[in-house]
């Protein structure tokens, strides 16, 4: 599988690509992913599509089937996680080493209970579910969607319709003997969530959908650049289904599935599989395609759970959310801005339209603060970092278990690389102003072509899970320049502070550590292949997962491109996920980005306490711009209505030009097979053993052009444009041109003139016109096509 290994390294330096781009332009990306993808023959369209993403979205997708592929690193033996750093000034009772001195807390996460009473609707889906029925649940934040699952799902195993996993008949994640029945979803962290709430039997069998498929690696060779491509596509398919005794599937978070990845689902599934699809469709929808969850409310059966838990309306967050995602927009207009003076003698304005929301209850608190003037990003990150910091003094903002979310995720963004309001800058000001309130040591970690400047007690994101980083140690593996020494001076752009560096007592005595460390980990990489040693990051990391209670360690420049800081995601990121507090930060730059829909989805984040940083007409302007057109669900169907049509005349375009190319493609083979006929008549004494494959490509304005090697293999290079411009021509004329090329090369090597007596003999063998120069500059042939299509 050496092989496998060469491609997955490769898979891994794309997506530290994608993850070091500090300018996310749409055409500064889609560029960068396909110079990655065209070097290294790594085809990725059937995973991130054909629309332009951003980095982290591009990620996102490869990262879902690399876990699948591949699987997690096989975790370090459990171990406690350590006490809390959360708050600041707090001195240990006794010395301590920085990692001793960190925690996060498990969480018990979902609604693990049986003796929950079921409302009308949530027994509706139940009695509906054990009679073997596929439906579909819809449920705004708070409505018991969780427990609908469980007790659907219980419900349909007691009525003795699902058999288990026969022997033999187990697959890479489906267990023989547990209920044939899985609960899936598109990420890590929904399956996560809902995973704790399944019974005891179902909680194997709740994974990613690519880990139901078994995504993998796939080599072929690319007919149109005759390159040995790798491409990810499951491994379960019709030619390879997932067992008939995998009787039921619920579909979680359905709203963040896409149709493309539902359909390899179903071409796993030729037998009868009960379908039970669960979700919110005010949501935001996938990032790469149309949500499935739309479209399944079309075909059937919806059970709508109307009922709001979560003590009713009583929580002014929620009330708030559903208020948003009605479309009540006269509840969210500002109103005239009123000045008023604080205590400390500071002018200040407020908008009445938005005060009215800044209850604090026993059932949960909402502030919205707009900004007080439009702000420029950099000043606005500057103040939000001072905001975090004086809360967290005070107590009232704790890093390591609340959470700030932001519609954009890189530091940079546009054509000139602006900067950004953005989680990657405001986690890094957090981080900075941490770090220096426990004296942490920051590293400069080289990883490729990346610098990161990480400290131990740092809250990252590692593979979609909270972590916390309790080592750094250097990597006696890595060949690359050396980093700086690690120093409380040095901050997380890689500055040192006034100039400083660290004592030289502590270098002398870093650098002591790491020879030792060095000696050891090149013993131990003794036999390592070079590539190996190549990928490797300057340090190892340690990162305690506190969901899990493992810890893992971490030394490839892919894995420490992949992490990132904690204190805030994007609202992408959060889905699936709940936190007792919630800071949103949105600006004036992000208004393209707020819709009704991702607002709603942030909001609905917040389990006792939300604070809301934006523009004072964000809000008013969010609940008008919706993704998911429609406020009743009848009229959503309707929107999803008009997708499906759209899909549906798209996939019929696309078929029908398929099948065009086919038979252009059929006809090009054809011909030259028949023009190679009429060569062996015409030299029944020459050699024949010339391997001429077809690419097809646009080689600047030419029609075609045949490329020799020195041996028997040879390429012929259709251009695709001139192909559909004149068929004819192509065939009759350019064909017999170009193969009179390769088999002059072949017989008379370079003695023979490109058009020379040889050439022309041979070309007229195959009834070719003798013409030196065959081009038609694609621009005319462009135009000639669009007049075609306007006849």
């Amino acid at each position: 599988m050496a092989q496998t290994a060469e491609q997955k390294a490769k898979i891994q330096a794309l997506l530290a690509k994608l993850h070091s781009k500090k300018a996310i332009s749409p055409a500064s990306l889609e560029q960068a992913t396909a110079d990655v993808a065209k070097a290294d023959s790594i085809d990725l369209s059937n995973i991130i599509g054909n629309k332009t993403l951003d980095d982290e979205a591009a990620a996102e997708a490869v990262e879902n089937v690399l876990e699948a592929a591949y699987g997690t690193p096989p975790s370090a033996a459990e171990q406690p996680g350590p006490p809390n750093i959360s708050q600041p000034e707090q001195e240990p009772e006794q010395p301590a080493s920085p990692e001793q001195n960190i925690v996060l807390q498990r969480k018990v996460v979902g609604v693990a209970r049986d003796d929950i009473t079921l409302n009308a609707k949530q027994q509706e889906a139940c009695d509906r579910i054990a009679r073997g029925e596929d439906v579909v649940i819809l449920g705004r934040a708070g409505t018991g969607k969780t427990t609908s699952m469980r007790s659907c799902i219980r419900a349909l195993i007691n009525s003795g319709r699902i058999p288990p996993i026969g022997i033999d008949q187990g697959t890479k994640y489906l267990q023989e003997g547990l209920p044939g029945v899985a609960i899936v979803s598109f990420t890590n962290k929904a399956t996560n969530n809902i995973r704790h709430a399944m019974p005891d039997d179902v909680k194997a069998h709740t994974i990613t959908i690519h880990k139901l498929l078994e995504f993998g690696p796939v080599y072929y060779l690319d007919e149109d650049s005759g390159k040995n491509t790798m491409r990810f596509e499951p491994s379960r398919n019709r030619y390879n289904p997932l067992p008939s005794c995998l009787r039921a599937i619920g579909f979680e978070e359905g709203s963040m599935i896409g149709c493309d990845l539902h359909a390899m689902l179903d071409a796993a599934l030729p037998h009868k599989c009960q379908r039970i699809y669960l979700g919110d469709i005010r949501q935001l929808p996938p990032v790469f395609d149309t949500a499935i969850l739309g479209f399944k409310m079309l075909e059937l059966p919806v059970i709508e759970l109307t009922e709001v838990y979560r003590q009713a309306l009583l929580s002014p967050i929620l009330r708030c959310a559903l208020t948003l995602d009605d479309g009540r927009v006269e509840e969210f207009q500002p109103g005239k801005a009123e000045t008023y003076t604080t205590e400390d003698g500071r002018k200040r304005k407020r908008w009445p339209g938005l005060e009215k929301w800044n209850v604090s209850t026993e059932h949960g608190s909402l502030r919205i603060q707009p900004w007080q003037e439009q702000v420029h990003p950099e000043r606005a990150i500057n103040n939000m970092a001072l905001f975090f910091k004086m809360a967290w003094e005070r107590g009232e903002y704790d890093p390591m278990e609340d959470i700030i979310l932001c519609p954009h995720g890189a530091e940079y963004g546009g054509k000139s690389g602006n900067y950004l309001v953005s989680a990657a800058n405001i986690n890094k000001k957090i981080a900075n102003f941490l770090g220096r309130a426990r004296n942490a040591e920051v590293c400069e970690i080289i990883a490729g072509f990346n610098k990161h400047y990480f400290a131990v007690g740092d809250r990252v994101l590692y593979q979609k899970e909270d972590a916390v980083i309790t080592k750094i140690t250097h990597n006696g593996t890595y060949l690359g320049k050396s980093p700086e020494p690690k120093s409380v001076y040095l901050d997380r752009w890689g500055n040192l502070e006034g100039g400083k560096s660290a004592p030289i007592g502590d270098i002398l005595a870093d650098l002591t550590e790491e020879s030792i460390e060095d000696v050891d980990a090149l013993l131990d990489s003794i036999g390592s292949g070079v590539e190996d040693r190549v990928n490797q990051s300057s340090h190892i990391i340690d990162l305690y997962i506190p969901s899990l209670d493992v810890t893992e360690t971490i030394s490839t420049a892919k894995e420490v491109n992949d992490l990132l800081f904690a204190y805030a995601l994007t609202v992408h990121k959060s889905q699936g996920s709940e936190y007792d507090r919630v800071f949103c930060v949105f600006h004036e730059t992000h208004k393209t980005q707020l819709t009704r829909e991702l607002v709603y989805t942030a909001f609905t984040r917040a389990k006792k306490y939300l604070h809301v940083f934006c523009p004072a007409d964000a809000l008013a302007r969010a609940c008008k711009n919706q993704a998911i057109k429609g406020n009743t669900l009848e009229e959503k169907a309707l929107f999803f209505k008009g997708k499906f049509d759209s899909k549906a005349a798209d996939k019929e375009l696309f078929e029908m030009q398929q099948t065009k190319i086919d038979q252009c493609k059929l006809a090009v083979q054809t011909r030259i097979d028949v023009c190679i006929d009429k060569l062996k008549a015409a030299y029944p004494n020459q050699r024949f053993d010339l391997e001429v494959q077809t690419l097809y490509m646009d080689v600047g304005n030419c029609a075609a052009v045949a490329q020799s090697t020195n041996g028997t293999k040879a390429f012929l290079k259709i251009s695709p444009t001139y192909l559909r411009a004149d068929m004819d021509d192509m065939l009759f004329y350019t064909i017999p041109h170009e193969l009179a090329h390769l088999y002059c090369h072949r017989w008379f090597g370079q003695t023979a003139h490109d058009h020379g007596p040889e050439w022309k003999e041979l070309d007229a063998a195959m009834d070719g016109n003798g013409q030196q120069y065959h081009t038609l500059g694609q621009a005319a042939v462009l135009r000639t096509e669009q007049r075609n299509q306007g006849a």
